[in-house]
């Protein structure tokens, strides 16, 4: 608040002798000054010792007319400072300094806690000002949602408030207070939790601990107990092969028999041992005596070796890792390869569909059937295909060139059945001892009557074919180059 000064200030020393008129009021003082149009203002002393305090002077007519300065250092100031309705001196300079002009938003500001007037219509602007008590009330109502880290004792002015949430990202209150209460201190936190789906800082800041990043995902965990997101992986991927049907025991149990050497015989105490050993790594419970234990997630049913026994007779999932021997009581680890496959080449090369398609066909074995078969196989990526037939093959067919060019080439291993076997004896053991399955529309029914393995497993192993025109279509073949 500048001015070019109205009056000439001269300071002197007061003679209490000299006649004079204490004037109590600077708007009437002023007034006088005014109407004489006086140019000289004296200024006396301040004489602390007598505590006598400095006055404003005009001489007229030899009279001295006075008022109390009360340590305004000029008449002007003394003006603008009772027009504003500041109190006093002290007030009107601290003001001035911070460009404040009212004392009005002296005092708005000095609620702010800094006497700035820039600091002050910032807070005033973003809402912290008007908003300030409004919030204390707030915080005192709803501790319980206030994060812990924020320091509520340090912030007992709105410019203070103001200055730790715009140095937070929050671009005004309204901003700041819809994060605060929902206990987050920062924009980007939020704005990153409220992405993901969470509401609440203390979810997601637990959450972020335990290595979830979706909400869902922790929600679960938080309702089963769950600590880590590494715990809730095995969790999700025990509950994805259960498929509603086993156990966490139980697949557990399966995903080992899974990873266990093709071949291998177990008996119900080493399998037991098994499932044993596998399920050490899914404790994750730690008690105060530090001793591990299964989660609550974590259901069981097998805990003997009769409850083993049981779901290796029952399940059909598990056979897809091998059979058990109910005689032995062992369980064989026979998993299917998917880069070995065998060929029963009697029925495929007599396949009937040829003769439906041509009345005129004869019943001779085609080996062009075989070179459609094994070029679908190829096609798929086994890497070893062998086809297994009888003498007669060989003697009736009337393309066997095609045959012996698929020998010659390495597309296939050919085997004929010696002498004294029969065909399907040879191919069938053949494929059990190498774990594989055969290409085939014979559905074996008399061997099924006369062996209890090919009766149980025959149907596992067996992929039936269709040719149609030059297309050829294998029925169930995906369960094994799926894998």
């Amino acid at each position: 608040m500048a001015h070019t000064s109205k009056y000439e200030y001269i300071e002197i020393e007061d003679n209490p002798e000299y006649k004079s008129l204490r004037v109590k009021n600077i708007k009437g003082f002023i007034k006088m000054v005014q109407e004489y149009e006086i140019k000289f203002i004296f200024l006396t002393e301040k004489n602390t010792e007598k505590n006598a305090e400095s006055d404003f002077i005009f001489i007229k007519d030899e009279l001295l007319y006075r008022i109390s300065a009360n340590n305004f250092k000029t008449l002007e100031d003394y003006e603008d400072a009772a027009k504003a309705e500041f109190p006093d001196a002290e007030t009107f300079y601290d003001a001035i300094k911070a460009g404040i002009t009212t004392f009005k938003d002296y005092q708005n500001c000095k609620k702010t806690g800094v006497v700035d007037k820039a600091a002050y219509l910032k807070t005033q602007r973003l809402g912290f000002l008007d908003s300030f008590e409004r919030f204390r009330d707030r915080c005192e109502k709803n501790k319980g949602l206030i994060s812990p880290d924020f320091d509520m004792g340090n912030m007992d002015t709105p410019i203070k408030l103001c200055e730790f949430a715009t140095s937070k990202g929050f671009k005004d209150y309204g901003d700041f207070d819809k994060a605060f209460f929902l206990g987050f201190l920062d924009k980007i936190t939020y704005d990153e939790a409220k992405l993901k789906g969470f509401t609440y800082a203390e979810d997601y800041i637990n959450a972020v601990k335990m290595g979830f990043d979706q909400i869902k995902e922790y929600q679960e965990a938080k309702h089963l107990k769950i600590q880590s997101k590494y715990e809730y992986n095995i969790y999700a991927k025990i509950k994805k092969l259960s498929k509603g049907i086993y156990s966490a025991d139980q697949v557990v149990l399966m995903n080992a028999l899974k990873n266990t050497d093709n071949g291998k015989k177990l008996s119900l105490k080493k399998l037991k041992e098994l499932l044993i050993e596998k399920e050490e790594d899914l404790k994750f419970v730690v008690g105060v005596n530090g001793i591990r234990s299964f989660p609550e997630w974590y259901a069981k049913k097998m805990k003997t070796e009769d409850e083993i026994r049981s779901f290796l007779t029952q399940g059909s999932d598990i056979r897809q890792y091998g059979i058990f021997d109910k005689d032995g009581e062992y369980f064989e680890v026979w998993k299917i390869s998917n880069q070995k496959i065998y060929v029963d080449g009697n029925n495929v090369a007599y396949e009937n569909n040829r003769r439906r398609e041509n009345p005129n066909a004869d019943d001779k074995p085609h080996c062009s059937n075989i070179k459609m078969i094994v070029d679908e196989l190829l096609h798929l990526r086994f890497e070893e295909i062998i086809v297994i037939a009888d003498y007669g093959l060989k003697r009736k067919s009337p393309d066997m060139n095609i045959l012996n060019k698929m020998i010659t080439d390495k597309q296939i291993s050919f085997h004929e059945a010696p002498s004294l076997t029969e065909a399907d004896e040879f191919f069938i053991k053949n494929a059990k001892t190498d774990k594989c399955c055969i290409i085939t529309n014979d559905t074996f029914r008399d061997w099924k009557m006369k062996d209890s393995w090919i009766a149980e497993n025959i149907d596992r192993i067996r992929i039936p074919f269709m040719i149609e025109g030059d297309k050829v279509t294998f029925s169930g073949i995906e369960k094994i180059i799926a894998k």
